[in-house]
């Protein structure tokens, strides 16, 4: 239905194990009285939206294969809260609507309850860089590094044991998550600075937000 103004549309999805496919249900709620819901930050990928997600018997519609696959995991992690994913909860056939929408982006982001930044599914061994990023931040806290230089030199950084060989498996995983296109977009700046805690996933597994910045 249509959106009043200062109005956003959330979306509560669950599995349809029935019929093995994703169902979804609107709810259209103002800005100045908000249920908790979680906001999506993602790429839309360079597919055209070829996935369905159904909204009864015979009603759905259609969106990327990014899009099914951060509700998916979303149903994976167990929230019961609703959650704004733009692709769906924007008309996208509704010029004036996506116009008005992409002004309350700020708002949309900043009264979200928590806010999850999708990399993609796993893949590259990006298991092992979420699972090194942790290891690197308790390196860094152990060793009382607020900020490294990145003027330091190789033998300054040799002191801290994971900083001493920086060609390991280890290393070229993280390098390979940072080169994921969500790092290239310019609106997670937007996304993710506004929102409060803030998650970022890769498959299955998680890392909080002020981790991946400090590392």
């Amino acid at each position: 239905e249509p959106l009043a103004p200062r109005q956003i549309r959330l979306l509560r999805v669950r599995h349809d194990f029935f019929r093995s496919r994703l169902r979804g249900e609107f709810v259209s709620a103002s800005l100045d009285q908000l249920p908790k819901y979680q906001a999506i930050s993602y790429c839309w990928g360079d597919g055209g939206p070829t996935e369905r997600i159904w909204f009864g018997d015979h009603e759905y519609l259609q969106v990327t294969k990014s899009a099914i696959a951060v509700l998916g995991a979303v149903i994976e992690s167990g929230t019961k809260e609703h959650v704004w994913i733009d692709a769906l909860c924007i008309d996208q056939e509704n010029t004036a609507e996506k116009n008005s929408q992409v002004q309350l982006m700020g708002l949309i982001y900043s009264s979200a309850a928590s806010t999850l930044g999708w990399l993609g599914e796993a893949a590259d061994d990006s298991d092992r860089a979420i699972s090194f990023l942790k290891t690197l931040r308790d390196e860094m806290e152990k060793h009382d590094i607020r900020k490294l230089n990145p003027l330091h030199t190789q033998a300054e950084l040799a002191k801290y044991p994971s900083f001493r060989e920086t060609d390991t498996p280890d290393w070229i995983a993280l390098q390979t998550l940072l080169q994921r296109p969500w790092f290239t977009r310019i609106w997670i700046i937007q996304e993710m600075v506004l929102s409060f805690n803030c998650v970022v996933v890769c498959g299955r597994k998680t890392v909080k937000l002020d981790v991946l910045i400090s590392v």
